[in-house]
């Protein structure tokens, strides 16, 4: 967001979304991995020990038995205008991680998990990462992330992380399944979810209220800030510009279609902005529909 309180140091601003929907997927449903628990009990009470417990059967993280790909639009915090790089997610057959490039740069590893939800771990050159919706890849066995918000540690920035010690992190770069839709179908369309340094709200407390962007049918914008409790509104001839390569005072909005937990069609924005070309801090993140 445009607004943002610099908490230990200059911290990155994150993706807002916006016009319309983000480049992702086509309809989903959630597939459960099935994990077995077999529980053998004694049928002869006096043959067992007193305490012995039926053994669980270990379960496993999702895998696929054929090689499965994704391919992303990804945003990286300092690049500009409505410039992308190319980023793709492959598993290997019988692999439950997977590895994630950026520019044909190994970048990050994903690991599935027993719900096989998309909700995937991420690790890597990035400390942590939010993976957010879904989209059913190559083969369909696996549910791969609709989103990624990637977040690394940048000297002076970033914003701290409870979970890992209050170590400022920044979100440096998006990954979105897809790509970037119609911006002009925004008119009338309210964004909820908002997440940057992979915090919800970029924020390391739970605000009472949450951070917001809304465009009225008109295609006139209004923020909402958590973290400042500041409202911004936008006119549409401005909002016009945030969707261009121009941007509009260093801020650029990219948007697309995402799929979310439910398997619902919904819309996201990456909003990326450039303090050498206007914007208060250097920033990537992202806002979701939901």
């Amino acid at each position: 967001m445009r607004l943002k309180t610099i908490i230990g140091g200059i911290a990155g601003c994150v993706i807002a979304l916006s016009l319309t929907a983000c480049g992702g997927g086509s309809n989903s449903s959630t597939t459960s991995a099935a994990s077995a628990a077999s529980g053998a009990s004694a049928a002869n009470p006096a043959s067992a020990p007193a305490d012995a417990s039926a053994p669980v059967a270990a379960s496993s993280p999702a895998v696929s038995t054929v090689l499965q790909t994704q391919s992303y639009t990804a945003y990286n915090y300092l690049d500009s205008a409505l410039n992308s790089r190319a980023g793709m997610l492959t598993f290997q057959p019988n692999n439950s991680i997977g590895e994630l490039t950026l520019a044909n740069v190994d970048y990050a590893t994903l690991t599935t998990d027993i719900a096989n939800d998309a909700l995937m771990t991420v690790a890597g050159t990035p400390t942590t990462g939010v993976t957010l919706g879904q989209v059913l890849i190559t083969g369909k066995q696996i549910i791969a992330p609709g989103v990624i918000e990637a977040c690394e540690s940048v000297m002076g920035d970033g914003t701290p992380n409870p979970a890992f010690g209050n170590t400022p992190l920044k979100s440096t770069n998006v990954f979105v399944a897809g790509s970037p839709s119609n911006p002009l179908g925004a008119a009338g369309q309210s964004f909820s979810v908002y997440y940057e340094d992979c915090l919800r709200d970029g924020n390391p407390n739970t605000p009472a209220t949450h951070s917001s962007m809304a465009f009225d049918s008109s295609g006139n914008e209004t923020v909402f800030d958590s973290r400042t409790g500041t409202t911004t509104k936008t006119p549409v001839t401005n909002v016009l510009g945030l969707i261009s390569a121009a941007g509009f005072k260093g801020e650029w909005l990219i948007p697309f279609l995402y799929v979310n937990q439910a398997g619902q069609l919904r819309s996201a924005i990456v909003d990326r902005g450039l303090v050498s070309a206007g914007a208060s801090h250097n920033f990537v993140g992202v806002w979701l529909e939901e």
